[in-house]
This record gives C-alpha cells, sequence and structure tokens, in this order.
C-alpha cells in the first residue's frame, strides 16, 4: 500500500511541476485607457497548483 501511495505521490508531484513549468499563451495586445499596471497574467497558478497537489495527496493517503 505504501508503494501505490508514493506511486501516486511521484505521479502528482510530476504532474504539477510539469504544468507550472509549461509556457502560458500570450494574450493578443490590450489598449488600456487607464495608466495602470496589469497583473502578472498566470501568477498565482504554481500556487493553485500546489493546492490541488496537497489536497490530492491526503485524499491518496486517507485512501489507503
Amino acid at each position: 500500500m505504501m508503494t501505490i501511495f508514493l506511486l501516486g505521490l511521484t505521479a502528482l508531484v510530476g504532474v504539477t511541476v510539469v504544468s507550472a513549468a509549461l509556457p502560458r499563451p500570450t494574450p493578443p495586445p490590450v489598449v488600456y485607457l487607464r495608466a495602470e499596471t496589469p497583473a502578472e497574467a498566470g501568477g498565482g497558478d504554481l500556487g493553485f497548483a500546489l493546492i490541488i497537489f496537497v489536497v490530492l495527496a491526503l485524499v491518496v493517503a486517507m485512501a489507503v
């Protein structure tokens, strides 16, 4: 059972790292009417991926 848990954990870590490292598509140029700096596109993706990873790891750990 520990082997299944470790394999699942390894797969989740791999998917999380690969999805966080993939290049994001560049949006078309946009003309802003106000002089504000736009937020960084995709800035919170890594944190969101880590939250999903932790939740899935807990689900797998509780299922074993």
